[in-house]
């Protein structure tokens, strides 16, 4: 059966959307998880406002346009002035700034004559509390987040022979784990001996503005990106071959998302099944004279209220699903477009037919389900309202809760996310929504817990979905007002996986010790501290990392020391 939209809304004050016009990718993240957290050390003597402080006149400093201009033209000579606005006249301060990737450091790559290999490890999170341990998270498939461009910087460091490709962006890299645990501290070995396993993996989105790649990987655990010395082709270290195609695409391996194929005008499309792609093959639509299907996109959706006849008010496409039974949830993803919207049309992304069955296993292995619980349907809505948007939980019974978007968002990634919980006995469904503006870099996040029933005696909780659809509809004119244009959403991709693994650690720290930020500081000394004298020793500080017009990152450290001492 094709699902149906959840509900409608009334009228609201009338609005024209604006056709979106700009295509551009980008992460919300400013920078991925890359490297160790650092910390600040402080004399145990110093009061500990003093490091807020250094924070607030950090936020003061680096949320100001003017200290940006000064980066960006090297103008050091206003520095001064500017902190001694900032930072109050008890304390002598000192201020640096640095090219974000001389404070990094790139260890434990593996050289091979036609490629290079920088480590990754994915870690699952687990349940250790429960008697037996149970994964939160997919233990077989990973999202890695991964900043290019800091890539590329070190790996210049290496050898100017080896750099991922942002022009096709990572057409030369392949992803591989050692299948042979024996080896698997000992990747060279593990090569030569012909146990490599060569992973499955796919690019949903890069942002050239900030170099951000979110790839994903079928696999968790200790694995390898090979960079190749070529280009554009991936190397082959099984066969000890360029692969004939980027991305290994030849082979399956690799490849891009619809939106990608888009923007930059391939047909790298593999439709990872390793994260259940959903293909237009298996879509089922409800009216098809208000969906268009093209070779670069999923769907197209088209409604109108009343103008015109030849298109329906509402539109549903609907998937069967074969997920099975999981105990950390499920996610599924849209990359969307709104076109144009009808005032007060909407758009869901909805899950359908979910199952909560809580369940205690015996000593000999034995799982025995303690119930079924019938959740019905849960999902996400996009309301175009007037002047805003909205987001939307939504239930068979309602709205479970709501956000107001600043604006309207034209090219976007929304996520829907449902995991079992227990909490007093109790099994609850917790619903997450999550829609990350992929121009203006905007996230917006919202969240329901719904009470499903008795857990009492429960070890853990598994939970299937039947179906994902997603719909639109737009509302009939009241008095005179009428439409001649149609709300119109492209999807580009939709898939679901189990909850993934997104822990992610590589060869890549950072050393934050104050001499070697003095060394690095390009700051001239006769502006980066009030009172100009060697020796300086911070008692508070605080850093952050900025990122100018140019694309380009920077640290910017604040120091404070306290003259009444």
């Amino acid at each position: 059966m094709v699902s149906q939209p959840l509900f409608s809304h009334g009228q609201a004050r009338v609005m024209e959307a604006i056709i979106a016009t700009i295509i551009i990718l980008v992460l919300a993240a400013l920078m991925p998880m890359l490297f160790k957290s650092p910390t600040t050390q402080l004399p145990s003597q110093v009061e500990s406002n003093l490091e807020s402080y250094a924070e607030n006149a950090l936020s003061l400093l680096i949320n100001n346009p003017q200290f940006l201009s000064i980066i960006q033209n090297g103008n050091w000579s206003e520095l001064d002035s500017l902190m001694n606005s900032i930072v109050g006249p008890q304390y002598d301060w000192y201020v640096a700034v640095i090219p974000y990737g001389r404070l990094l450091t790139l260890s434990s790559i593996v050289k091979g004559g036609k490629y290079v290999l920088i480590p990754i490890t994915t870690v699952p999170t687990w349940n250790y509390s429960s008697l037996i341990p149970i994964p939160l998270t997919d233990i077989h498939v990973s999202e890695l987040t991964l900043n290019v461009y800091l890539l590329n910087f070190l790996l210049s460091t290496v050898s100017p022979n080896y750099s991922i490709n942002t022009t096709l962006p990572l057409s030369n890299v392949v992803f591989i784990q050692c299948a042979n645990q024996a080896l698997a501290n000992n990747i060279t070995a593990c090569i030569n001996n012909g146990q490599i396993r060569m992973l499955k993996w796919w690019v949903a989105y890069f942002d050239p503005r900030t170099g951000t790649a979110v790839v994903w990987v079928n696999a968790t655990g200790n694995m390898y990106i090979v960079v190749s010395t070529n280009g554009t082709l991936p190397y082959n270290v099984i066969s000890g071959t360029y692969c004939g195609e980027p991305y290994c695409f030849d082979m399956g391996l690799g490849g891009l998302s619809n939106l990608m194929n888009t923007v930059y005008g391939t047909s790298y499309n593999n439709e990872p099944q390793f994260i259940n792609y959903i293909s237009s093959n298996v879509l089922s639509c409800s009216t098809p004279n208000g969906v268009k299907h093209g070779s670069n996109y999923l769907v197209e959706l088209l409604t109108n209220g009343w103008y015109h006849y030849n298109l329906p008010s509402s539109v549903s496409c609907s998937v069967t699903v074969n997920a099975p039974y999981e105990p950390y949830g499920y996610h599924t993803y849209m990359i969307g477009q709104l076109i144009t919207a009808i005032p007060d049309s909407f758009l869901e992304l909805t899950f359908n037919n979910i199952e909560v069955e809580p369940y205690i296993v015996y000593p000999n292995g034995t799982v025995n389900v303690l119930s079924t619980y019938r959740v019905g349907s849960v999902g996400v809505e996009l309301l175009y309202g007037s002047n805003a948007e909205r987001m939307y939980i939504i239930s068979n019974s309602g709205i479970l809760n709501k956000t107001m978007l600043n604006q309207y968002s034209y090219l976007y990634l929304l996520d829907l996310g449902i995991k079992p919980t227990i909490n007093n006995g109790t099994c609850y469904l917790n619903i997450n929504a999550t829609l990350y503006d992929l121009v203006t870099t905007s996230n917006y996040n919202i969240n329901a817990s719904v009470p499903v029933g008795s857990c009492v005696n429960a070890l853990g909780i598994n939970v299937t979905i039947g179906s994902i659809s997603i719909a639109q509809q737009s509302q009939n004119p009241q008095g005179n007002t009428y439409y001649t244009y149609n709300t119109t959403t492209i999807v580009y991709d939709l898939w679901f996986t189990g909850t993934p693994t997104t822990t992610q650690y590589m060869p890549i720290y950072v050393n934050y010790e104050f001499q070697r930020i003095d060394a690095l500081n390009i700051i001239p000394p006769n502006y980066r501290e009030r009172f100009v004298i060697n020796g300086f020793s911070p008692t508070a500080s605080a850093f952050a990392v900025v990122q100018l017009g140019n694309g380009s990152y920077y640290l910017v450290y604040i120091g404070l020391s306290s003259l009444s001492r």
